[in-house]
């Protein structure tokens, strides 16, 4: 199965100083124009499923994909970035969050098909900061459920997610250690990384591919 792995769009913290960053921040204009161009992109890729983490910056960047695709996207709160859902500027402060509620997601997103999990509590649930080793051990997790869902499956999967998480979904996915090995490189706001799941295992096609943002050359849309 081809599946694709893609950072959000910038959002309103990716543009600030940690100190002034909020716990579930939405996207700036300019990664709103980075949707745009994503969706155009996707459109043309023609994914069947289309996967979101829950946080708001993701959910924001995948409703402009589920217009330009007709999907309607599956909330999965396993690839959400890491630590989770925080108020802080370092991990030292960090206060749980409770993260959208399920009524907050369906009013200002619609009918996303969502897990129990998300209630009124909302998705994270005011958890604490989530270390490093967890969330390579949630990616490992996460990667065995892409391969037993789509593996060896002719389907698209695009899934939106992080630019922390994601080169540590990338290792899982490759049964490579990431923490503390960390061979992957930073990632530009709505990049795209293809793998090739099947039963044999896993190849990777490409990683941070920014095509879409590149018009004529320019890099007026690339951000970190």
């Amino acid at each position: 199965m081809p599946v694709l792995l893609i950072r959000h769009a910038q959002s309103v913290n990716n543009s600030l100083p940690e100190e002034q960053r909020t716990a579930d921040p939405g996207l700036t204009e300019l990664g709103r124009e980075q949707s745009r161009r994503l969706a155009v992109r996707l459109e043309q890729w023609q994914p069947e499923l289309l996967l979101s983490s829950a946080f708001r910056r993701t959910m924001e960047t995948t409703r402009v994909v589920a217009a330009a695709t007709g999907l309607t996207p599956e909330v999965w709160v396993e690839v959400h970035e890491q630590g989770g859902c925080q108020a802080g500027a370092a991990p030292e402060d960090y206060q749980g969050q409770p993260g959208l509620t399920r009524s907050e997601i369906v009013e200002e997103f619609g009918d996303w098909e969502l897990p129990d999990s998300i209630d009124e509590a909302g998705w994270w649930k005011c958890g604490r900061w989530e270390r490093p080793d967890e969330a390579e051990e949630r990616a490992r997790g996460a990667a065995a459920l892409l391969m037993s869902r789509f593996a060896d499956s002719p389907a698209r999967v695009a899934v939106i997610t992080h630019g922390m998480f994601k080169p540590i979904l990338v290792s899982a996915l490759l049964g490579r250690p990431f923490i503390g090995n960390e061979w992957l490189g930073d990632l530009y706001n709505t990049s795209v990384t293809q793998l090739e799941l099947s039963a044999g295992g896993v190849r990777l096609e490409s990683y941070n591919d920014t095509s879409h943002l590149c018009d004529g050359g320019s890099d007026e849309l690339l951000s970190a």
